[in-house]
C-alpha cells in the first residue's frame, strides 16, 4: 500500500469510461437511497461500527448514496472532496484494509483523519 498517492487523482479515477458508467447509474446527487440506507444500518449493526457509507467516487469527490452515523458538514453535503476520501484508493487498488488510519503511511495524512475523526 505504500504506492497509494493523494497528491493527484489516479488514472483509474480519471478513466472516462468509469466516469460515464458512474453517471449512468443516476445515483450521483440523487439523494438518500432507501435500500442502500437499510444496508448501511445493517452493516453498522452487524459489525458494531458507528459509521457505514456507500460511497461513489468520481474524479473530484466522493458522494454518499447512503450513510449511517455521519454528521456535520460531510452529512450535509452527502460526501467529501477527495482530500477526505479513503474510498478513492479502492477505485485504483481494490481492497483497502485500514485497521488504524493514524498508522497508515498514506492515509494518516488524509484530511478525514483530523477533521472527521476517521480511523479505520
Amino acid at each position: 500500500m505504500e504506492t497509494l498517492r493523494q497528491d493527484k487523482p489516479s488514472a483509474a479515477l480519471l478513466d472516462t469510461g468509469r466516469l460515464a458508467e458512474l453517471q449512468a447509474t443516476g445515483l450521483m446527487d440523487a439523494g438518500a437511497q432507501p435500500a442502500l440506507e437499510r444496508f448501511t444500518r445493517l452493516a453498522c449493526a452487524m459489525i458494531n461500527a458507528p459509521v457505514a457509507v456507500v460511497s461513489l467516487v468520481d474524479d473530484h469527490r466522493q458522494y454518499f448514496a447512503a450513510m449511517q452515523g455521519i454528521t456535520g458538514w460531510a452529512a450535509d453535503a452527502r460526501g467529501t472532496p477527495l482530500s477526505h476520501s479513503f474510498c478513492q484508493h479502492v477505485v485504483s487498488d481494490g481492497v483497502l484494509d485500514v485497521p488504524d488510519a493514524l498508522e497508515h503511511p498514506v492515509l494518516r495524512h488524509n484530511l478525514a483523519v483530523p477533521e472527521l475523526g476517521v480511523r479505520a
